[in-house]
């Protein structure tokens, strides 16, 4: 069907991005660069592919390149939470604490509910050997969730208990 929609939408920047998303969750990270490839070459200042590609990027262990491509897709959009939970996530992964901490106080500011820049701000603490505040964090981001729990499955809520649990004693063994 992917296929049909590119060929029926004439090599839309909106139908590839998706295609390239699709491709990104069936783990084709190769087939998914193509597709975010195609979409910013038919339109260049579409944050959103370059955020897909980053993270298909990042899947093929290419810190270099989604650094790049996520940094592109902040730049182009900056007051987007998610993208700057996603440049200060390869920032960690770069070791880039300091830079990382920051980026997660922007995404907090951007989107005062999303617990995603609290989770990532706890592993980035803990990495820190920061671990009161590592934990303060991680149970913000505990409490923001469960203020989402409306848009979440009961599996998915009980997937984020168990990684909960799981996170809380690393904290507590270090």
């Amino acid at each position: 069907y992917a296929n049909r929609a590119i060929d029926a939408s004439g090599d839309s920047a909106d139908v590839l991005n998706l295609v390239g998303y699709l491709e990104l969750a069936r783990g084709n990270s190769q087939r998914a660069i193509e597709r975010f490839e195609g979409a910013l070459a038919a339109d260049p200042t579409f944050a959103d592919a370059y955020l897909g590609l980053g993270l298909a990027r990042m899947r093929r262990n290419d810190s270099a390149g989604a650094l790049e491509a996520i940094t592109t897709a902040t730049a182009l959009d900056p007051t987007r939470s998610l993208y700057m939970s996603y440049w200060s996530r390869i920032r960690y992964e770069l070791k880039r604490y300091d830079r990382a901490l920051d980026v997660l106080a922007r995404a907090t500011e951007l989107d005062a509910l999303d617990p995603t820049p609290w989770y990532l701000r706890a592993i980035v603490l803990r990495d820190l050997n920061r671990f009161g505040e590592s934990i303060d964090s991680y149970n913000r981001a505990v409490e923001l969730n469960d203020n989402r729990s409306v848009y979440r499955s009961r599996f998915l809520l009980d997937q984020d208990l168990a990684t909960r649990n799981v996170d809380l004693s690393l904290i507590y063994q270090a």
